[in-house]
């Protein structure tokens, strides 16, 4: 809050213009932890007068978690799903126990971002996690899921390539509304409707999901 204050924990003002937080965005496991000890020394710095709020922070969203698929043999434990030979293990060929774990190096059924990021781009990576589930519920993560979104930027990178000379050369500015075909009116009114719809989702609701749903409505 106010890092070169030398003569007390932070400034009281200071302290005042940044606190309380306005979005706390963590996982249900940091709610005995983080939320707890936060919410329990700020409210011991209230009664000691150092800030005015009450709590440390004004919404809390709890994010869910990103899960996938684990297979488990009973002599050789985990077996990362690429190593995974139709449903059998590797070493032994027992068949394997399957099912949705978070994603965890002890149960091998980890992705790494790294290489998604250097296959697909981050862009993808992004808009496959914002648009698989809503933020507060467990993400199951899919292959086909991932190749649908880099199929979507895909198409919108196509669509202004191929209107790029029109695009660099028309003027929004010089747009007569009254001057619009039948259509030209129907695709206004939905731009419009989209922009209200993901600015409201994006940054008021936190439904990622369904405002790039309404994205893909919207391009098609």
């Amino acid at each position: 809050a106010s890092p070169k204050c030398e003569s007390a924990p932070f400034d009281k003002t200071e302290g005042n213009y940044w606190m309380s937080v306005d979005q706390y965005v963590g996982g249900i496991e940091h709610a005995v932890m983080h939320l707890l000890y936060s919410r329990f020394f700020h409210k011991v710095m209230r009664d000691l007068g150092l800030v005015d709020s009450d709590e440390p922070f004004k919404r809390l969203l709890t994010q869910g978690m990103v899960v996938a698929h684990s297979f488990h043999c009973k002599t050789h434990g985990y077996i990362p799903p690429a190593e995974t030979q139709n449903g059998k293990c590797p070493h032994c060929q027992a068949e394997l126990a399957v099912k949705v774990d978070k994603m965890s190096k002890s149960k091998k059924n980890g992705i790494d971002p790294d290489e998604m990021v250097k296959k697909y781009g981050a862009d993808t990576v992004r808009v496959f996690m914002l648009f698989a589930a809503p933020p507060e519920k467990d993400l199951e993560w899919s292959d086909t899921g991932i190749e649908g979104a880099a199929r979507f930027l895909r198409r919108i990178f196509q669509l202004a390539l191929k209107n790029f000379e029109e695009l660099k050369n028309s003027d929004p500015k010089s747009l007569k509304l009254e001057n619009l075909s039948k259509s030209g009116a129907e695709i206004n009114k939905i731009i419009h409707k989209t922009i209200k719809k993901v600015t409201e989702d994006f940054t008021l609701e936190y439904r990622f999901n369904t405002g790039i749903a309404f994205l893909m409505e919207y391009l098609n």
